[in-house]
């Protein structure tokens, strides 16, 4: 079956708007610029397989949209929040993201930037700033 709107880029607007009003109507912040691309500089480094864990989020009639699972979620806040970006913070503590779960983050995060200076003692850091933030022991 042919579905015309995929060269009709007014009706996949159109879905990304529907998508955004759905998702606001939920109680969700979204900035318009919400579709974007910056997470695929993520999945070279992510585990093998990530695309196991992949979550539908939207199924229009022209598009379907996926997510990353919470595992490569969490994975990229602590690697935002090894970067110093505050915000990650605030996404992993709506995950309430588990001990074990910051642990793993933090050890894939640390093999991320091999060549930065001082990258594994920054991680370090971060995670004892994170088991402070998040009441782990």
């Amino acid at each position: 079956m042919r579905d015309d709107r995929l060269f009709d880029p007014t009706s996949i607007l159109s879905e990304f708007d529907e998508f955004r009003g759905i998702k606001i109507s939920q109680g969700k912040r979204m900035r318009e610029t919400w579709l974007n691309d910056f997470a695929s500089v993520f999945l070279e480094n992510y585990p093998k397989d990530w695309s196991k864990r992949k979550q539908l989020i939207f199924k229009g009639k022209a598009l379907t949209f996926h997510t990353v699972g919470r595992k490569e979620l969490v994975y990229t806040k602590v690697w935002g929040f090894c970067q110093l970006r505050r915000a990650d913070l605030e996404t992993l503590k709506i995950l309430k993201a588990t001990k074990d779960e910051l642990i793993e983050a933090i050890e894939w995060t640390k093999k991320q930037e091999p060549t930065t200076a001082f990258w594994e003692e920054t991680v370090d850091k971060k995670l004892i700033e994170l088991f402070v933030e998040f009441g782990h022991e």
